[in-house]
């Protein structure tokens, strides 16, 4: 075979001239119709809904457990990547079913139960679209060594297919050995035409005498309509065929492995198949099989119709390394002196380009006692007494296995790359893979019988670190996302890939492990979970630059799908199990799956991991006007901040004037001190909440904090009181946050009795803006209760977990996706930018700011929200300046060089924000000695009853400085208490008060 000379080594072979770069023939290109994708392998989707400017504004859309209700055993690890066709998810679960999902809700179809307690293959299943009179089927291998053709629609067997639908892949063909050999089919088949096409689960052998022999790897094809075997290709050659002079001394004879354990590719053009073969059995120790050993650890090409050879491309002679070139080649178009080339990419656990120049390989392939992991004191003294204690012998990818004596020979068994693979851009000519350098010890011993066997406490599947710590003792990084521009073959970047949480801040920036793949949307996005560390990342591909991170209830050992749901949105769909090659705890059992914010649909979400007992109508009731259609709504968690804290959120909207009323988020700090609750959302949910907290503890309910006045929330206030809560408002607003909201036809509700109620005040000092008002211990977190001058329905509180680093904001900057809508709710522009100068300067880069109505976000991302508010503030000012009337500020569109990053925002909220902005600016007091001061009355302004001027803190207008402004306004309104300057009816009149910014120091409210 010729070979393509490159200048880097990527850990990968390029064959040139053989493939092409098309695609297979799937059902559609916004599904994901293959476990890759597609047959080439690229997982590259033309989906470009979520772009690098709004996928920060991911959220969480549904989730469905895969562990069914009353399961007794543990958790599971799941590789399975799940399919996409239509709307339709299917999923194959390792408890023991195949699942049919609603892929833009998460509802179940249909669920096919497997008999016996068997399980599908561990890493998926395959579509086929039908033909010869049968329908549309799922094709699934299990793990007991049988394969099934189940109906698309409703889970049912193909009745045609072999026996009722199932066909025994154990045949005396391939159980060589005897038929009670563990055998089966591991990975998802190919399908081509009327073809399914598999690879063999012969498992590793378990070392000792014989370990080299039973099942054969052999790959095979079976006829889509009736089972029968079509085809087979010999992976270890028979006599006479080609290769079998490649196995010395008869030892081809019965010699398991060398099998496709993971995927292939294919290409659909040409008809031929890409097969990733192992390593031989006995994989650690060769003295039984002289010679190159064909076809192991190669990859090999046939005519897919017929099974027969066409070339191969053998990474390792005579492996005994278990370097197996386990994951599907990636089929690409290059350009080469200015030439369209088709190519294959085969990407292999050791990380190198087989290249005439040799150069630096895509991961770690050696390592030195010089060269140990350096950082944190104590790991490094662990990891340099663990080689020098155990006299281990260190070197390159090619050491041999040492006898009696711990041997490394880097990137190990695990990769490397293993058989998740790599990611090509067609566009971009990127070439993208997530890296690990895991490493692992390794040692041959002597049995009795006189065979050779890999043993000893720091060999068999032992990483080569601290197992207690979850720590390697390679160099930093210890994984990596690495892409390559595949027109120069030069290295594009390297990117440290995860953190090692376990240590100490300032050495936890060492890269982890990974054990699933990356996948690339048209838009330019990389996403990738893999990671021990439970994040599920998204980065910029061209560049490598992290653009969005969640973490996740468990690490993510499968690529991340993508595909458009039918409402049209873009989906990002993850299977959230942990486990795998990484040694990550298997601690969920879900598919989660992410889109952008939908603002046409309340959430369906159905969250994790509360369970929703009946919900009741408590012990305070409330006069009618509060019922509510209970079974409309569910409260979730939807983030996990720290052991005892907790996002949660409200799934659906319930006033139609505020549809989103109950879809906020809210704080909660459980523990046995009692729960502190952090904005109740409203009455409505409030039952629902109370039960969701009674999922979590027994504990009282401590402590209720609103962080503004608002009518969606106060009638939650009283009720969460009546459950023993001290409610702490701001001083001003206790009445208010108290009060009932109005009916829906406007006319207000019986007041609960208030004077019932414990209310704890505290006030929003401007000499002392930014610091804690109120700061208290509460299972072992310490919570700072921080007011903020008003910059949003009469002021918001700032609260801040310092243990957790986090910072929760009611209704602050709700979501990327509409800032417009959420400042046009009776807000101070300027206030606002206030607002946002404070947080940033109580939040540090690592700290998780929570908005009461939107995704995660950190302190970064406020900088371009402040400056598009900055940037409409002067312009309207200026206009405004100019004599434009209101109609001309509008005319302006003053908010379209934001509408890509606001495309939650209607029309009617964008103009409602500019007008309140056009109100503000009328009449900013004049600047007098560089501050603004506040403007003289304008007699005979009228329209209340009773007038309270104080500012937030309680300071009266009489202790203003003595400023000609000043005494003018003290004189109108000492003369006539009922007049106003009409610069103060700025608002919200729903609330009952009015605000006005008078100064950047201090902000005012007339309440009415």
């Amino acid at each position: 075979m010729v070979g393509f000379v490159s200048r880097v080594a990527l850990g990968v072979a390029i064959a040139a001239a053989l493939v092409t770069g098309s695609a297979a023939d799937g059902p559609g290109s916004t599904d994901w119709p293959t476990t890759n994708f597609d047959q080439t392998a690229n997982r590259y989707s033309p989906l470009d809904q979520i772009t690098a400017g709004n996928v920060r504004t991911l959220q969480q859309v549904w989730s469905f457990h895969l562990k069914p209700a009353g399961f007794n055993g543990g958790m599971r690890e799941d590789e399975a990547i799940p399919l996409v066709i239509g709307n339709t998810m299917y999923i194959a679960s390792p408890y023991g079913a195949v699942h049919a999902l609603d892929a833009t809700t998460g509802t179940e179809q249909w669920k096919c139960q497997l008999p016996n307690i068997d399980r599908p293959s561990k890493r998926g299943l395959a579509y086929w679209p039908g033909g010869g009179g049968v329908p549309p089927s799922i094709i699934f291998g299990v793990l007991s060594g049988s394969m099934y053709s189940i109906k698309a629609s409703d889970g049912t067997p193909n009745a045609g297919f072999g026996q009722n639908g199932v066909i025994n892949l154990k045949t005396p063909d391939v159980m060589q050995t005897g038929m009670d050999a563990t055998y089966s089919l591991l990975s998802s088949p190919t399908i081509y035409k009327n073809l399914i096409i598999i690879g063999a689960g012969t498992g590793e052998g378990a070392g000792g005498s014989g370990a080299g022999t039973g099942p054969a790897g052999d790959t095979r094809a079976f006829d889509a309509i009736t089972g029968k075997l079509v085809w087979t290709f010999h992976t270890v050659p028979r006599p006479g065929e080609f290769g079998y002079d490649t196995w010395k001394e008869n030892s081809a004879k019965d010699r398991s492995g060398v099998n496709v354990w993971g995927y292939t590719s294919l290409d659909v053009e040409r008809g031929i198949l890409y097969m990733p073969i192992g390593a031989p059995n006995n994989d650690r120790v060769g003295v039984d099989r002289p010679g190159n050993n064909l076809f192991s650890s190669s990859v090999v090409a046939v005519d897919a119709n017929t099974g027969k050879y066409l070339w191969h491309f053998q990474v390792v002679h005579h492996d005994i390394w278990d370097y197996d070139t386990q994951s599907a080649p990636l089929l690409v178009d290059l350009q080469r002196d200015g030439k369209t080339v088709p190519a294959v990419i085969i990407a292999t656990k050791m990380g190198l380009m087989f290249t005439l120049n040799q150069p630096p390989p895509l991961t770690q392939n050696t390592i030195s006692r010089d060269h140990l992991y350096q950082g944190e004191p104590q790991h490094q003294s662990y990891c340099e007494h663990m080689v020098d204690d155990n006299d281990m012998k260190l070197g390159g990818p090619y050491l041999p296995i040492a006898f009696n004596r711990y041997s490394v020979s880097p990137p190990g068994p695990a990769g490397g790359i293993n058989f998740w693979g790599s990611s090509y851009d067609p566009k971009l000519h990127l070439f993208i893979s997530n890296t690990s350098n895991i490493f692992q010890p390794m040692r041959l011993i002597l049995r009795p019988d006189g065979s050779y066997i890999n043993s000893g406490p720091l060999a068999g599947v032992r990483r080569f670190g601290d197992a207690d710590r979850r720590l390697l003792c390679g160099p930093t990084p210890w994984g990596e996302l690495v892409a390559v521009n595949m027109d120069t073959g030069d290295i594009a970047y390297r990117k440290t890939l995860g953190v090692s949480d376990m240590l100490p801040a300032g050495f936890q920036d060492t890269g982890r492990p990974s054990s699933g793949g990356v996948m690339l949307t048209a838009s330019g996005l990389t996403f990738v979970g893999g990671t021990d560390d439970f994040r599920f990342r998204a980065f910029a591909t061209a560049t490598g630059d992290q653009l969005w991170e969640i973490k996740m209830p468990s690490s993510i050992e499968t690529t991340p799908i993508t595909y458009l749901g039918s409402d049209g949105r873009q989906f990002v769909t993850v299977v959230s199990t942990g486990g795998g090659l990484t040694g990550s705890a298997v601690t969920n059992d879900e598919i989660i799956a992410f889109a952008l914010p939908n603002r046409s649909a309340a959430p369906q979400q159905t969250g994790y991991p509360i369970t929703l007992v009946a919900p009741g109508q408590g012990p305070y009731t409330f006069p009618d006007g509060y019922q509510t259609p209970w079974d409309r709504i569910e409260i979730m968690v939807t983030e996990k901040m720290s052991p005892n804290l907790f996002v949660l959120h409200g799934s659906q909207g319930l006033d139609p004037a505020h549809p989103d009323a109950s879809g906020g988020r809210a704080m909660a700090l459980f523990g046995p001190d009692g729960v502190l609750m952090v904005d109740t959302q409203n009455r409505q949910v409030a039952d629902k909440t109370l039960n969701a907290l009674r999922s979590f503890t027994d504990g009282p309910i401590k402590i209720l904090v609103n962080t503004h006045l608002h009518s969606d929330h106060t009638g939650a206030n009283a009720f969460f009181a009546k459950q023993g809560a001290l409610i702490y408002s701001q001083d001003n607003l206790r009445n208010e946050m108290l009060r009932p909201p109005r009916r829906a036809n406007g006319q207000p509700l019986p007041a609960p009795d208030m004077a019932s109620i414990p209310v704890a005040t505290y006030a929003c000092d401007a000499a002392t803006a930014g610091q804690p008002a109120v700061t208290f211990n509460m299972n072992g977190e310490t919570v700072d209760f921080i007011p903020t001058m008003p910059s949003h329905t009469a002021g918001d509180t700032i609260v801040r977990f310092r243990k957790a680093n986090v910072i929760y904001i009611e209704d602050f900057y709700r979501n990327f996706g509409y800032p417009f809508a959420d400042q046009a709710n009776g807000g101070s522009i300027r206030g606002m930018i206030d607002a946002v100068d404070l947080i940033r300067r109580l939040a540090d880069p690592e700290t998780a700011l929570v908005p009461g109505h939107g995704t995660l976000i950190k302190k970064d991302d406020l900088l371009p929200y402040r400056a598009m508010l900055v940037d409409i503030l002067a312009k309207v000012k200026t206009l405004r300046d100019q004599g434009k009337s209101l109609k001309d500020v509008l005319a302006a569109n003053l908010t379209a060089p934001y509408d890509k990053s606001t495309q939650g925002d209607t029309q009617q909220s964008k103009d409602r924000f500019i007008t309140e902005v056009y109100d503000e600016v009328k009449d900013f007091p004049p600047v007098v000695d560089g501050k603004r001061t506040m403007p003289a009355v304008v007699p005979g302004q009228t329209g209340v009853q009773s007038v309270q001027y104080r500012s937030p803190a309680g300071v009266d207008y009489r202790s203003l400085p003595d400023t000609d402004a000043v005494k003018s306004a003290r004189a109108a309104l000492e003369a006539n208490p009922k007049t106003i300057p009409r610069i103060i009816d700025l608002g919200v009149a729903q609330s009952g008060a009015r605000q006005f910014l008078f100064s950047p120091e201090r902000s005012w409210t007339l309440s009415v």
